[in-house]
């Protein structure tokens, strides 16, 4: 897994391809669109507050992990839901992107990355097994070890306290968290079951994230769902190369 999670573009080479420099010719927004997709590359945690039509905040948010990545010249987005205080049964839940497109807002300027996705409830995740080593092995039920994991997750402010310790003990052997993000690095683009469409978000670049160890970037935006009633804000905060490098420790 080092691999897959120590494949960076040199910030260097990313400021320049913003500003142009790489360049021969036109700049053209296809070649702006290929450098983003590029950027946006990597692992992420996620979380939705809802809110209602009228504007007020809603219970029922809910977040996870996700895997951004490029497969068949297209920006792919795939996640696990790990916690949900509104609807626990429904954790874990496996999501990916339907198609990606990039939009040039005229409005305010910023290019906002969207996609559809479709949700997954009757996948289950093969390697969870091994984030609890102490569990009877004849338990070959590896939903209910996931459930476990997402039990204790059942709000947003617990998954900051396991990456706290991740950062400052190493101890990823003693969470899922290693194994979520393997499962998706490994099975993000692979056929899992029937689909059910969900939602669609609507994201655009954010103020840089407080917590540096643990972020390198965030996407802000909206989160709707099937019902475009039914909607919320969502931060995607990708996983800075500090946190990965301690999730990849073997224990």
């Amino acid at each position: 897994m080092a691999q897959l999670f120590k494949s960076f573009i040199p910030s260097e080479f990313l400021d320049a391809w913003m500003r142009g420099q790489y360049v021969i010719g036109p700049r053209t927004l296809d070649y702006q669109y290929a450098g983003f997709a590029l950027i946006l590359r990597g692992f992420y945690r996620y979380d939705v507050q809802p809110k209602s039509a009228s504007g007020g905040e809603r219970k029922g948010a809910f977040g996870g992990y996700a895997a951004a990545y490029l497969k068949n010249d297209e920006l792919n987005i795939a996640g696990f839901r790990v916690y949900d205080d509104g609807n626990p049964k429904e954790v874990p839940l496996f999501w990916k992107s339907v198609f990606s497109r990039f939009h040039n807002d005229d409005k305010d300027g910023q290019i906002k990355l969207y996609f559809p996705y479709n949700i997954y409830p009757d996948l289950i995740p093969m390697r969870i097994r091994r984030a609890y080593p102490d569990m009877d092995k004849s338990d070959s039920d590896k939903l209910t070890l996931m459930k476990k994991f997402a039990k204790s997750c059942r709000d947003g402010p617990h998954l900051d306290d396991i990456e706290k310790e991740i950062m400052e003990r190493g101890e990823s052997h003693s969470t899922p968290v290693r194994y979520i993000l393997e499962e998706l690095a490994i099975n993000a683009s692979e056929p899992i079951g029937d689909p059910k469409l969900r939602g669609l978000c609507m994201l655009k670049l954010g103020e840089p994230p407080l917590d540096g160890a643990r972020y390198d970037l965030l996407l802000t935006g909206e989160n709707y769902g099937v019902d475009v009633s039914n909607f919320g804000t969502v931060d995607f905060k990708r996983l800075a190369r500090s946190f990965l490098e301690k999730v990849d420790r073997e224990g």
